[in-house]
């Protein structure tokens, strides 16, 4: 049986300051509870946590389940105590915070389930095809990310929640809330990072010791500062002043005309040499008009530049569910720009890779628009098989012959589709599922031409 006084005093000494969060009878069936969570080795549930405490025969196991359903505590004063120990001996003095902010599904069964719903489900493991999708609670939580000596990645450490509910606040207006409670408590400047859906419009007014960084639309439509607006008020003329001055174009055109700044990131435990362009722009995501955009793009000189591309394009194929079609094409797009770009301004090696990396994205768009437009399809695949040949690339080529040779059965066109396989399979070294694919699409032509 674990007591508050045989705890560790170190323990003891990092649980002190939740006491005023509880009432005394409360405080003890946290520490309690708390203690019998760190020690218990299987499944960490309420009654689970009472028995690696040593209380299942001594505590009615309603009195660890009244704990989370009836007692009189704040999870947001738990929460901002938890930040206020992070603050104070995981971070720098006076260095900013960083704060991601993200939504995630904590799966539920049972039909009284409190605002269980069908949701999203990132982390659910699927076969290829099959949308990712659970039953449980949604949660908007905000997580301080810090490095810990003994780690070698940063980490999130969730300290405030918010449960999201059909028909009540959007996940943004929760998000604001716990943006706020944070600026408040932390008492210094705030970095608030989330992912595109968090960069909205319903963020505006965030308190002034705080930042918002998130990904734009591919096709977000730019614009810079007017210069009306650095003019003095008695200097202007009459009338609302002009904000938007002249058009900047998608953020891929951007990083084409600006200059752009070699640094060095960590994507996935990898380290990744990417270009940063910066410019002011007119993006109307906060009342005050100055906002700050960085385009970041794939460095021409890193190693890694083909793989990374590779890593982008299986994430976009994993994620189409969620994002659609539209979203996907866009993306493809912008890609197709970036490594257009990139190409330009590189030689030999480099610019081979970029024009490999044009082929996957424009043979990526081909299946997308597979489902609607034929002849863009087509066009798609030609222009794959032109990157393909210009790159030196011929297990890509016969690839793409071994696509437009289906595409001609599709057509009903035998003659066509034979010509092409024969032409792919002159390539001495193919793969073997494209070598497979081939003599199968060649065999069928032969059916089909009788």
């Amino acid at each position: 049986m674990i007591r508050v006084s045989t705890l560790p005093g170190s323990l003891r000494r990092v649980l002190e300051p939740f006491r005023p969060c509880f009432t005394t009878p409360t405080f003890t069936t946290f520490v309690t509870l708390l203690a019998g969570m760190i020690v218990r080795p299987g499944q960490r549930t309420v009654c689970g946590m009472l028995a690696g405490a040593g209380l299942a025969g001594v505590w009615h196991h309603s009195r660890a389940h009244r704990f989370f359903a009836a007692a009189r505590w704040r999870p947001d004063a738990v929460g901002l105590t938890v930040l206020r120990l992070i603050v104070g001996h995981l971070t720098p003095v006076g260095a900013p915070l960083l704060i991601a902010v993200d939504d995630t599904l904590f799966r539920r069964c049972g039909r009284k389930v409190f605002a269980a719903h069908w949701d999203y489900d990132g982390s659910l493991k699927v076969a290829k095809g099959n949308q990712k999708l659970s039953r449980g609670n949604t949660f908007v939580v905000a997580a301080v990310v810090v490095e810990l000596p003994f780690l070698d990645r940063p980490v999130a450490l969730p300290v405030l929640a918010r449960l999201w509910r059909r028909g009540g606040p959007t996940k943004t207006m929760l998000a604001r809330e716990l943006i706020e409670l944070i600026a408040a408590a932390a008492g210094r400047i705030v970095h608030v990072v989330g992912d595109g859906g968090y960069v909205c419009t319903e963020l505006r007014h965030l308190p002034p010791n705080v930042t918002l960084t998130g990904p734009l639309p591919s096709h977000a439509s730019l614009w810079h500062v007017n210069s009306d607006l650095d003019q003095p008020p008695r200097m202007r003329r009459r009338g609302r002043p002009r904000v938007y001055g002249a058009h900047i174009g998608t953020p891929a055109e951007l990083a084409a005309a600006t200059p752009a700044t070699p640094m060095t990131v960590t994507r996935y435990g990898r380290a990744t040499t990417v270009q940063l362009h910066l410019t002011d722009i007119g993006y109307r995501l906060t009342d005050d008009a100055r906002s700050q955009l960085r385009v970041v793009m794939p460095h021409p000189d890193a190693p890694d530049l083909l793989r990374s591309w590779h890593e982008q394009l299986a994430s976009l194929a994993t994620t189409g569910n969620r994002i659609g079609y539209a979203g996907m094409a866009s993306t493809a797009h912008a890609q197709i720009s970036i490594a257009a770009t990139i190409g330009r301004r590189s030689r030999s090696a480099r610019r081979r890779e970029a024009l490999i990396a044009r082929a996957l994205w424009a043979e990526f768009l081909s299946w997308i628009d597979e489902q609607s437009d034929a002849v863009e399809a087509d066009a798609w695949l030609r222009h794959v098989q032109q990157h393909a040949v210009e790159a030196n690339a011929p297990t890509l080529t016969s690839y793409v012959l071994m696509r437009q040779s289906q595409r001609a059965l599709e057509r009903f066109d035998p003659g066509n589709a034979i010509a092409l396989a024969q032409r792919a399979l002159e390539e001495v070294r193919l793969p073997g599922r494209v070598h497979a694919l081939l003599l199968i699409r060649q065999a069928q032509a032969y059916a089909m031409g009788g």
